[in-house]
């Protein structure tokens, strides 16, 4: 079996980049879409414009709220790897393993 090394450090990069595409993803602006609907002057086309930008948006906010989720699910485990370390190191009386 491999030696499987987990960082609490990492884990908090990768909870920072979660929480930043998150914030990014957030800030899109999506409005240029909806105004397709203004641009097509075929009533079914601008029908599919509106559910293009219903789904882009319901995307947005679903995926925005994944990420953050994610991210915050990365620092509890970067927490935990801390504690459980520490309560080890503890049990040997502060020599490390």
């Amino acid at each position: 079996m491999p030696d499987i090394a987990v960082g609490p450090r990492s884990l908090r990069e990768a909870a920072k980049a979660a929480d930043d595409a998150a914030s990014q993803v957030r800030e899109l602006d999506l409005s240029e879409v909806a105004e397709l609907t203004a641009a097509l002057p075929d009533t079914r086309v601008a029908g599919y414009a509106n559910m293009l930008s219903a789904h882009l948006e319901r995307t947005r906010r679903t995926w925005s709220k994944a990420m953050s989720e994610y991210g915050k699910k990365l620092v509890v485990v970067a927490d935990r790897y801390e504690a459980d370390d520490a309560a080890i190191e503890a049990d040997f009386g502060g020599n490390g393993i």
